[in-house]
């Protein structure tokens, strides 16, 4: 095998034990040298709790000193003990432009983890950033904005579903420092925007690069809903760039909202 060919590996879907990983790393993964994207989701299918941190630390530390932009962990529930795993990668992976770390229990804590790895690489700009169904919370997602808020380079993010109420504000807060570079914005299921509405008020109308959004069931109250149909109004006007809008269950809980938002889009 010409392993200095190889730019992509993907062990997805399967399972390997400890055992398994160490004869990945030290016989493929240690060799390609070029190597820039890896998919190491839901590969720890059955195995015990306890081993995913040492299998993961092999896999990644067998490519801390490769170019990678690309990096796939989700669907491993590896929570915040197999986030020391990876924590060295992201302190040094400057190439890295695209994570996915969704699905794998990280908790407030691991969010914060995350963060403060990433926090440490300053040539490190992110544009793809996934995090979904991880139990973020507020903790979680207040320390990634941080992130955000730095690298200001972010084109997608994907938190759906990690229960913050207060989280999500300082989130938004730090996308507006993105507002050149973001295009896609998927909060949905997130317990309640209520106390954002501002922080997503002011997101949707200064990312003038935003072309998909989604903040479906986030529990906006009535009286929220049409200050963000205002805004919503406003970025088409201005930058006619947002293509994909889904609000489902909060804009049709309002029957004058809605009818009133489709009047305008017409």
């Amino acid at each position: 095998m010409n392993f200095h060919s190889v730019k992509s590996i993907t062990l997805s879907g399967n399972s390997y034990g400890t055992e398994a990983c160490r004869w990945i790393a030290d016989n493929v993964l240690t060799h390609c040298a070029n190597l820039e994207r890896v998919n190491f989701s839901n590969i720890f299918i059955s195995r015990l709790k306890e081993d995913l941190p040492i299998s993961l630390k092999l896999l990644m530390d067998a490519v801390n000193d490769k170019k990678i932009t690309h990096c796939d962990l989700s669907h491993n529930a590896f929570g915040p003990q197999g986030i020391a795993s990876f924590e060295k990668f992201l302190e040094g992976a400057n190439h890295l432009t695209h994570l996915d770390v969704s699905n794998c229990g990280l908790s407030p804590a691991g969010g914060e983890m995350i963060a403060a790895a990433l926090m440490k690489n300053d040539d490190m700009k992110l544009q793809e950033f996934a995090g979904t169904r991880s139990r973020l919370e507020e903790e979680g997602l207040t320390a990634l904005s941080g992130v955000f808020k730095k690298q200001h380079s972010l084109v997608k993010l994907d938190v759906m579903q990690n229960g913050s109420k207060r989280g999500l504000a300082p989130l938004l807060e730090s996308l507006v420092d993105c507002k050149d570079t973001l295009k896609e914005l998927i909060i949905n299921d997130n317990k309640s925007i209520n106390r954002a509405v501002p922080q997503l008020i002011e997101c949707i109308k200064n990312c003038h690069n935003l072309e998909v959004l989604n903040i479906s069931d986030l529990n906006l109250k009535h009286k929220y809903i049409n200050s963000v149909v205002d805004a919503i109004i406003e970025s088409l006007e201005t930058n006619k760039k947002l293509h994909t809008l889904i609000w489902n269950y909060d804009l049709s809980r309002s029957h004058s909202a809605a009818k009133s938002f489709i009047q305008r889009l017409s």
